[in-house]
C-alpha cells in the first residue's frame, strides 16, 4: 500500500509517496503559495502529480493523503482554523483538496504529524507514550499516549511553547528556548562584547547569527557564547522538566535544526538530571534526538490514520 504525506510550511510545501512501513519512495517540494487560496490548493495538487510521476504511480494506487498544516487545525472537520503565516482562517482544506484530488484526505497540525513520524521511526512497539519537542522559530510538539496521537480539547494539545517558565515579560517557554531565542540572545551578547569570537563570526556573516555560528564559537571555547548557551540550556531544560513531571512519557525526542548539534543533548540531560528526579527511578524517560529531520512531517502525515 502507498500513501502520500504533505508537510505545509510557511515557505515550502514538502510531499512524498510513503510505503506502509514509513519509507519515503519519492519526495519533492514547492514554494508555498500564500494569499490566494485557489493557487494554494492548486500548488499542492501539482506537487502530488510530481511525486506520483516520480514514484511511477497513479492516484488510484494511493490509499489516502495526509496533510500537516501549521496553526490551529480541526482534524475532525479537516479545517485549518487559523494559520496566520499562511493567511488561512477557517479554511476547509480537506474539502478543497478532495475536490482537486480523487483520494481520501486527512488533515492535522504539522507538529503532530512530525511527532507521529518520529514515533513511528522508533520501531519499538513496547513504547506507548512519546513526546516530541521541536525547536524552531517557536517551540512546537506532539504527544503520543497509548500509541495514539493525543490532541486534547479542540485539537490544541502539544503547544508546549506557551508554557510559562518565568515571571519575566513574555515568560513563555518559546520566548527563551526556541532556536530564534538562542540566536537573538547570541546576537545581543556579541554586540555587547566586540572582542569575542562570537562577535567576529557574526561580523563575517553580515552581522547576523545562526545556529551554526553559535556552535562554532562554542567549539572555540568562547566565554561569551558559553554564557549564552548555559542560559539557553537552563531554560530548555526547565521546560523538559515540566513535561517530565506532567506527562512522564517513555521517550522525549528533541527535533529541529539545533537538535542535531553534538553540544546540545548532553548538557540538556545534565541539567534535567540535576534539577529533577528524572534518573532517580529505575524506569526513567529516555531523552534523545529526533532522527528523521525534515522528513518527519511527511512520514507522520502519510501515516495519520494508523495513529488517530
Amino acid at each position: 500500500m502507498y500513501y502520500i504525506g504533505i508537510d505545509v510550511g510557511g515557505t515550502t510545501v514538502k510531499a512524498g509517496v510513503v510505503s506502509e512501513t514509513g519509507h519515503i519512495i519519492y519526495k519533492a517540494a514547492n514554494p508555498t503559495v500564500i494569499g490566494d487560496e485557489v493557487s494554494f490548493i492548486n500548488g499542492i495538487a501539482d506537487l502530488i502529480e510530481v511525486i506520483l510521476k516520480g514514484a511511477n504511480l497513479q492516484i488510484s494506487d494511493i490509499q489516502r493523503i495526509g496533510v500537516g498544516c501549521p496553526g490551529g487545525v480541526d482534524a475532525e472537520e479537516g479545517v485549518v482554523v487559523c494559520a496566520g503565516n499562511l493567511g488561512l482562517k477557517n479554511f476547509p482544506l480537506r474539502t478543497k483538496l478532495e475536490k482537486a484530488i480523487s483520494a481520501p484526505i486527512l488533515v492535522n497540525n504539522d507538529a503532530n504529524c512530525a511527532a507521529l513520524g518520529e514515533y513511528h521511526a522508533l520501531r519499538d512497539r513496547d513504547i506507548s507514550s512519546f513526546v516530541m519537542v521541536t525547536l524552531g522559530t517557536g517551540v512546537g510538539g506532539g504527544i503520543i499516549i497509548n500509541k495514539k496521537l493525543y490532541t486534547g480539547y479542540a485539537g490544541l494539545a502539544g503547544e508546549f511553547g506557551g508554557m510559562i517558565i518565568s515571571q519575566e515579560e513574555k515568560g513563555n517557554w518559546e520566548h527563551f528556548a526556541s532556536a530564534s531565542a538562542l540566536v537573538s540572545a547570541a546576537e545581543k551578547a556579541a554586540y555587547e562584547n566586540h572582542k569575542s569570537v562570537l562577535f567576529s563570526l557574526i561580523q563575517q556573516n553580515g552581522g547576523k547569527a545562526n545556529g551554526e555560528i553559535i556552535f562554532q564559537a562554542l567549539r572555540c571555547n568562547d566565554k561569551v557564547t558559553e554564557t549564552v548557551f548555559r542560559d539557553y540550556i537552563r531554560y530548555l531544560g526547565d521546560g523538559i522538566i515540566s513535561i517530565l513531571y506532567s506527562l512522564r512519557p517513555q521517550v522525549i525526542a528533541i527535533g529541529g535544526g539545533l537538535s542535531q548539534a553534538e553540544e546540545l543533548l548532553e548538557p540538556l540531560k545534565k541539567h534535567v538530571a540535576e534539577n529533577s528526579n528524572w534518573l532517580k527511578r529505575k524506569k526513567h524517560t529516555q531523552i534523545c534526538k529526533a532522527v528523521l529531520g525534515n522528513d518527519a512531517g511527511i512520514v507522520g502525515a502519510a501515516l495519520l490514520k494508523d495513529y488517530t
